[in-house]
């Protein structure tokens, strides 16, 4: 996926930019966890692990990957060993090893939305691309 972010948009909180989800254990996401008195800055969080849902690439470090109003190349590979990978512009940036619970049955629900910018070529694909 190619993203083209100018602002996040927060206005109170707690504002997911771009989910895949099943459900609480099966997801990743794009999550904006700020509070009133905090900047707007995303993180991408993966699958929750009966605790938290941790951080891929947190907050602290996602301006060191992320500059507003430039193209970027995310791509997020799921491994067989249960390792996610995430990489920003063809670079690793961050990984988890929560493995999701693939038994679920429901459906998976995409969401992109919350931020000024522009989306372009998403692609979900079962093949490493």
């Amino acid at each position: 996926m190619a993203v083209n972010p100018r602002t996040y948009q927060n206005p109170d909180g707690g504002t997911e930019l771009f989910r895949l989800r099943q459900d609480d254990d099966a997801q990743w996401q794009i999550y904006d966890p700020a509070y009133w008195d905090a900047p707007a800055i995303p993180e991408f969080d993966g699958p929750w692990n009966g605790v938290n849902s941790p951080a891929i690439l947190d907050r602290n470090h996602w301006n060191n990957y992320i500059a507003l109003n430039t193209w970027h190349s995310f791509r997020l590979v799921l491994g067989t060993d249960g390792i996610s990978h995430l990489y920003v512009d063809n670079a690793q940036v961050g990984s988890s090893t929560v493995m999701p619970n693939y038994s679920r049955t429901g459906n998976w629900t995409l969401m992109l939305g919350n931020f000024n910018g522009d989306v372009d070529e998403l692609r979900i694909s079962n093949a490493t691309q």
